[in-house]
């Protein structure tokens, strides 16, 4: 025994299903936004990352020259005999070294 079909019954199943689809079109459209989105906020924290990292590298260069420069000073003071000009240099660069390391503390601890 077959049900009849009525061409109304078809109609109003076909809206659905297309209504249904719209709607499914719809929420995979916001869903391909928001992925968007969030791949755009990974690169750009994936770029900040690699500047920060760059400057970590480079205030860490910067902080062992600073150090090269300051135990130069101080061998130089050493063999000279203790001039004054000697000591305050040496003092000057040991409180910009010190300033370097905790900066690079700093950062390191942000970074991770």
């Amino acid at each position: 025994m077959t049900v009849p079909i009525s061409g109304d019954y078809i109609s109003e199943q076909l809206d659905r299903v297309l209504e249904e689809n719209r709607r499914l079109l719809s929420l995979m459209e916001e869903k391909d936004k928001k992925i968007s989105l969030l791949e755009f906020r990974v690169q750009q924290m994936m770029r900040d990352n690699l500047s920060r990292s760059e400057e970590q590298l480079r205030l860490q260069k910067e902080n062992t020259a600073l150090l090269r420069a300051l135990t130069n000073i101080t061998s130089v003071k050493q063999q000279v005999g203790g001039c004054q000009s000697c000591c305050s240099v040496a003092a000057a660069l040991w409180n910009i070294t010190c300033a370097f390391s905790w900066f690079l503390r700093r950062l390191q601890m942000r970074l991770f």
